[in-house]
């Protein structure tokens, strides 16, 4: 699926993508950033597995392995289409019980020849411990509201996102 367009097609006639902003941390185009409406609503994840702390700081014995995001625009940052995402996910430490959380944030959407990336700039409501994560997407079929999400983990020395294919979600969408 490599270069595919994947927001091609009747759903981006009636939701135009709507051009962003910078995002921090972000490694992506400021200029590329599109957040398209059919992507708004809830992304369960119905199979695969993601460590949500792959890239970011790692702790032994310790996952944040995502369940879904709600994708939704709201008011912030002196607009009133922000692009707002909620994420649940479950905090997985060997010596305790599973407990579910979340994260808020940013979203936003990037085209390029390599594929189609989302990026999430995310903050813990405890603390505001920033958590940025970034998804090749692929499959994304927004008739039947499904797709696939490959986590990709930022090396710490080269500064580059890599594919983790072992952390792949497959996701089914439920509109707002």
């Amino acid at each position: 699926q490599k270069g595919k367009n994947i927001l091609e097609g009747s759903h981006k006639m009636a939701d135009q993508a709507v051009r962003g902003r910078a995002r921090a941390n972000s490694h992506f185009s400021e200029d590329a950033i599109e957040e398209p409406a059919w992507v708004h609503g809830t992304w369960e994840a119905t199979d695969g597995k993601c460590n949500l702390m792959t890239g970011n700081m790692e702790l032994e014995g310790v996952q944040w392995l995502f369940n879904s995001i709600r994708i939704y625009t709201g008011e912030d940052n002196g607009r009133t289409d922000c692009p707002m995402c909620e994420v649940t996910y479950t905090l997985d430490a060997s010596d305790e019980e599973p407990l579910e959380c979340k994260l808020a944030g940013l979203w936003g959407i990037q085209q390029d020849p390599q594929g189609t990336f989302m990026f999430l700039n995310l903050t813990t409501p405890v603390g505001g411990f920033a958590v940025n994560v970034a998804f090749l997407l692929s499959d994304m079929d927004p008739d039947k509201g499904t797709g696939k999400a490959i986590l990709l983990a930022k090396d710490p020395t080269t500064k580059v996102y890599r594919e983790q294919h072992e952390q792949t979600l497959h996701l089914k969408h439920t509109p707002l």
